[in-house]
């Protein structure tokens, strides 16, 4: 900024300066032409910072609604629901096993009340006509990097399971905070972490963001680690974490199953 500070202080004196018209005249061309050379370097830098951040981050949003129109757009907790929708600013990739390109969205919620239980991709994209357009479905937005996703995967391959105490509100959270969003205290359904969203600054409601508007609808199961039927409470309760991969559930002293 200096040095274009600099420039243009001596363009203005050469342009007040009086000299042999032809000389004068030549300095003016040549002036002319270098500062269209440092307007067009500094257009390009500016370009590539740009691109360069979009081509490495994501838009994430963790929703919660309420008083939904159907009982279908829940994951089995009555009329109410807890997702995430993130959009791809850049180059394409790939989230557990969905491929995304670019500025393209998806939206990911985990059901127990569908024939393969666990995680969906696009479900919400299929259902958004049935979540209030008002203050029942409220939602956070934030930008973060690629270099999240990996935490993310983590987060998709050891949660894929539905329980009353590990239900869609409980996925979405861990997913929000594993992508380094500002951190969400856990919450135990959709009604309190609605609440719990609406007590941050920025937060936005109803179902018309473009994000969401614009998702991908071809929905699809995310079959990693899937347990195919609903986990009861006690069981999550007892749950026991082997060498980090493994997890097992233990009932009256019996091995339930085992999944890696």
């Amino acid at each position: 900024m200096v040095i274009l500070k600099n420039y243009i202080q001596w363009m203005v004196k050469l342009f007040i300066k009086k000299e042999d018209s032809n000389e004068k005249s030549l300095s003016k061309k040549i002036a002319i032409k270098l500062f269209i050379c440092i307007i067009t370097i500094i257009s390009t830098c500016i370009y590539g910072l740009g691109s360069s951040y979009a081509a490495s981050n994501l838009q994430i949003s963790i929703y919660a609604g309420i008083n939904a129109k159907s009982a279908s757009a829940s994951s089995g907790l009555g009329d109410s629901h807890a997702w995430i929708v993130i959009k791809n600013l850049g180059n394409p990739i790939k989230i557990g096993t969905y491929n995304l390109g670019t500025n393209k969205s998806l939206t990911m919620g985990l059901f127990g009340n569908t024939s393969r239980k666990g995680i969906w991709y696009n479900k919400e994209a299929n259902d958004r006509g049935l979540y209030q357009n008002n203050s029942n479905t409220v939602y956070l937005i934030s930008t973060v990097s690629h270099s999240k996703i990996s935490a993310i995967e983590e987060v998709m391959k050891n949660n894929n399971y539905w329980g009353l105490l590990h239900n869609c509100t409980h996925f979405a959270v861990k997913v929000w905070n594993a992508s380094g969003a500002p951190s969400i205290d856990t919450s135990a359904d959709p009604a309190s972490l609605r609440s719990r969203i609406m007590s941050k600054s920025g937060y936005k409601t109803g179902n018309t963001h473009s994000n969401w508007v614009n998702a991908n609808t071809d929905e699809k199961w995310y079959s990693i680690n899937a347990i195919s039927s609903t986990v009861s409470n006690k069981e999550i309760l007892s749950r026991k974490i082997i060498d980090d991969d493994r997890v097992i559930y233990i009932k009256e002293d019996k091995l339930i199953f085992i999944y890696e």
